[in-house]
């Protein structure tokens, strides 16, 4: 994907700037806002996730120094938890990134993107002449 958005873009000071996530989801955007959904729900998927996993530490290092005694079942509760929420969070942004990196590959496959490497071209060929 970096290449191609190295292809896209036309200044050098902007591809060093964006990552190539980030490129592809407002790229998307740009050209298909339909298909951005996906991507949209499954990053709010993963922020729900992180969110939870700080709940699960907080809740966890609340267990331990309020507790009489040891409180075993509620620490292992909230681990249990900590850990799916954890992997989940990992999985759902995986799926974002990877979601990304399909479309982007598929529009460049039915050469959607010719037309920004087109645009790129001769921009390039009108500041040589200008030059």
């Amino acid at each position: 994907m970096e290449k191609i958005k190295n292809e896209t873009l036309l200044s050098d000071i902007t591809k060093e700037k964006l990552k190539g996530f980030k490129w592809g989801k407002a790229f998307i955007e740009m050209k298909h806002p339909e298909m951005i959904q996906q991507v949209n729900r499954f990053e709010a998927d993963a922020s729900f996730f992180r969110n939870l996993v700080i709940v699960s530490l907080i809740a966890i290092g609340v267990t331990i120094f309020q507790s009489n005694g040891p409180e075993v079942i509620k620490i292992a509760t909230w681990s249990l938890i900590l850990c799916f929420s954890f992997w989940r969070y990992i999985n759902r942004q995986y799926n974002a990134e990877e979601a990304v990196s399909i479309i982007i590959l598929s529009m460049k496959s039915v050469g959607e993107l010719d037309s920004s490497q087109e645009k790129k071209t001769a921009n390039q060929s009108t500041h040589k002449s200008t030059a």
